[in-house]
């Protein structure tokens, strides 16, 4: 009789391609039998965590998506860069004078005493995530993403502020993808600490020594978001590097989320101010909009792939040749 414990790992397994199950399924169950307590009933969350991986990545293989796979590590190091550098502008440059100081403009924004826990915990995902490679550089990053949502319950608990959720909604997206950090050592996050300290002194100076809001650090982190992955991809392109463009492609969408009050803004008739649901809905096209590219590159790769006749253009694809 199948044990309870083998049926729900073998349940697990329908999350893969049927071509890949039929071949390695019983060999996958023997191994994480093997390898867990006598006594448990439910796979653990990690081995729930690596099957969920496994079989994304499997369907990735499948449809001939590896570049997608070794874009990733890419895409996330520029994501927990930009998260970094503007947890920092935020910390040193939001809020840091008087209020009546920054009534100029009327957009400045408080992150308040919850905002520097959450940026700072940022902050300290950045630099942990480049001094302690792999496991522990993503458990950081983990850890600033629950950071990040617990933000939300509590200040609805409490009477304490929380930061704007067009400053939060980027968080989340950046941290997602920083997930994906590859287990090699990182330097780039530990740069974001002075590059943002660098920018907050020199913005601060040319603009009066008035305090950074986020209606003006956004804009630019999702240009340079964006410029940053156009380089990487560039040099994948040039150098026929299977990763291709996809770390550009899969940038998009937390540059996208970091202008969703701008894009909302401009829809509306003159001086007039986006809703909270108006805002949430322009997030949520603007997510779509941006991971459609990602979806679009996959099917079409996959399809190349699965008719001989063109075998010859998916080899030359700009998202990289098949190795």
């Amino acid at each position: 009789m199948t044990r309870p414990l083998e049926r729900r790992y073998r349940a697990l397994l329908r999350l893969y391609p049927a071509a890949y199950r039929a071949e390695r399924a019983d060999e996958m169950v023997a191994t994480y039998l093997e390898l867990v307590s006598g006594n448990a009933r439910w796979p653990s969350p990690a081995d729930v965590t690596d099957l969920i991986r496994g079989a994304v990545r499997q369907h990735l293989r499948a449809n001939g998506a590896h570049g997608l796979l070794k874009a990733l590590p890419s895409a996330a190091a520029l994501a927990l860069t930009t998260a970094t550098v503007i947890s920092t502008m935020w910390l040193l440059g939001v809020d840091t004078l008087p209020r009546a100081l920054a009534l100029r403009d009327g957009s400045f924004l408080t992150i308040g005493a919850l905002g520097a826990v959450t940026f700072g915990g940022w902050l300290v995902a950045g630099i942990a995530a480049s001094i302690m490679p792999g496991r522990w550089g993503r458990w950081a990053v983990a850890a600033a993403l629950v950071l990040t949502v617990t933000v939300m319950p509590v200040a609805a608990l409490t009477s304490l502020q929380r930061p704007a959720m067009q400053m939060l909604v980027p968080q989340l997206m950046l941290g997602l993808l920083a997930l994906a950090l590859p287990a090699g050592r990182q330097v780039w996050p530990v740069l974001g600490v002075p590059i943002g300290a660098l920018i907050v002194g020199a913005w601060s100076a040319l603009d009066g020594w008035y305090p950074v809001c986020s209606c003006r650090t956004q804009p630019s982190a999702a240009v340079l978001l964006l410029l940053a992955g156009a380089v990487v991809a560039v040099v994948f392109v040039r150098r026929r590097d299977e990763r291709g463009a996809y770390p550009l492609l899969l940038v998009l969408a937390p540059a996208g989320l970091f202008v969703v009050r701008d894009v909302a803004t401009g829809l509306l008739p003159h001086a007039a101010t986006p809703t909270w649901s108006m805002l949430a809905t322009t997030a949520a096209i603007v997510t779509v909009v941006a991971l459609a590219p990602v979806l679009i590159a996959v099917t079409m790769r996959g399809r190349r792939l699965r008719h001989p006749g063109d075998a010859a253009d998916a080899s030359s694809s700009s998202f990289g040749p098949t190795r």
